[in-house]
């Protein structure tokens, strides 16, 4: 969808997919009782983004972030609709956070998972002219941001 966005400039709710997700992961990691929470500052933040491809970048990064979870994922949403997911668990060094993102990339090889996640946002960011950047979450894990501009490429 995001090739074809550039056209047509799409629009999509943002709370009503991350309440989606949330109710999904809280189904997939019910075993693990992580508590997710969202909230935003915004009543109803739309973002220029279309809504299988903003599903698949945030369902990316809130697994990613349950995987690694010990207790809680949290999700914040500013007034702009930029979201920032993060985690209580290990959190990654900052010198492995460029490679994060590279496609069949995986910094730990004990966990499942292809390596395809983050590889994914990061394209899908990049197509949508959004930028998805990494740091360490006050939660002591690690912190996802997504930042839409007003175009998309």
């Amino acid at each position: 969808a995001a090739h074809a966005a550039g056209m047509q400039r799409p629009r999509c709710a943002l709370l009503p997919t991350l309440h989606g997700l949330q109710r999904v992961m809280d189904k997939v990691y019910a075993h693990r009782q992580l508590r997710l929470s969202v909230a935003s500052d915004a009543a109803d933040p739309w973002v220029p983004v279309e809504q299988e491809d903003l599903h698949d970048m945030l369902g990316n990064l809130i697994d990613n972030a349950c995987k690694w979870a010990q207790r809680c994922v949290h999700i914040q949403v500013d007034q702009d609709g930029h979201v920032r997911v993060e985690d209580d668990g290990p959190g990654v060094p900052e010198a492995q956070r460029s490679l994060m993102c590279q496609r069949g990339q995986r910094l730990d090889q004990h966990t499942p998972g292809s390596g395809l996640g983050l590889a994914i946002v990061a394209e899908l960011a990049e197509l949508y002219g959004a930028q998805l950047s990494f740091g360490a979450s006050p939660l002591g894990g690690l912190s996802a941001q997504l930042r839409w501009n007003a175009r998309p490429r």
